[in-house]
């Protein structure tokens, strides 16, 4: 299947390792030391107390490290002072210091020439649980890039689902008309579908798919949108009369239900 390899691409691309820039980037920019956190994955759940790892090293041209500082919501947290030798340090993050949902994670590492470089990654505290079932706050919408009214398209559109923040998402899967469009790992999760002239011959149907830090999946949709008629005859298309819409470019999530785990590596198929 396509998707479980999508899924796999996406993965590796979702946390940056530690790694010498590619070739010719000095040029683009200065030199500057580099660093990572390892021990914590983007967009995973975590509770109760958690070691934020920071691994490092100098910059190319081996200007010594000065400090480590990790900000949590832009907060400082700890100040590390280096040692020549120093490659990593470690925080101890009591997340039930913080309220349940996304929090920012920041490193940055300064060298003695006052260059700094910053790291940052984001999760979702579960120390008290997920939303009330019934009571999820995520939305999908179909908006005109043009500024046409609600429902009505009259040109490229944006897909855009706005997951429950208490709740949060990993993974916020994509379908038009069926078919597999957009997987996205990280806010802002839109995606931009072109006007095309298959389109343009009936309502373009919407649906998502958010998989949460727990695993567990969340349905938006399906929800829908159509050509404006004084469009598709610009664009020299024919229009076809369809049926009356039923839904509109805003719907409420479905209700989330802890308890139907879902497979990353089976992901759900288009409805």
């Amino acid at each position: 299947m396509l998707l479980p390899a999508l899924l796999v691409a996406f993965a590796a691309s979702a946390q940056v390792p530690l790694a010498d820039p590619p070739e010719g980037a000095a040029a683009a920019e200065p030199a500057r030391p580099l660093l990572s956190i390892n021990s914590i994955d983007q967009g995973s759940a975590v509770s109760g107390e958690r070691p934020i790892d920071v691994v490092f090293r100098p910059a190319p041209d081996g200007v010594p490290l000065a400090k480590v500082d990790v900000l949590i919501n832009g907060v400082p947290k700890i100040l590390f002072d280096l040692q020549p030798g120093d490659r990593s340090v470690s925080y101890q993050w009591d997340t039930r210091d913080v309220p349940d949902g996304r929090h920012v994670i920041q490193a940055v590492i300064t060298d003695q020439a006052g260059r700094s470089r910053t790291y940052e990654t984001f999760v979702y505290v579960r120390n008290h649980g997920g939303p009330i079932p019934g009571h999820s706050t995520s939305t999908l919408q179909i908006i005109d890039k043009a500024g046409a009214p609600e429902g009505v398209l009259t040109g490229d559109s944006v897909i855009r689902v706005v997951p429950d923040p208490t709740a949060g998402a990993q993974w916020v899967i994509i379908y038009v008309n069926g078919k597999f469009k957009a997987m996205l790992n990280r806010p802002p999760y839109q995606y931009t579908q072109p006007a095309s002239a298959e389109l343009m011959t009936g309502p373009v149907v919407v649906s998502a798919s958010i998989i949460r830090p727990d695993e567990t999946r969340e349905e938006l949709g399906p929800i829908s949108a159509e050509f404006d008629p004084n469009y598709i005859r610009a664009q020299g298309g024919e229009v076809v009369p369809t049926a009356p819409r039923t839904s509109t470019g805003l719907t409420p999530a479905r209700p989330l239900n802890p308890a139907a785990p879902t497979n990353l590596a089976g992901l759900p198929a288009a409805r």
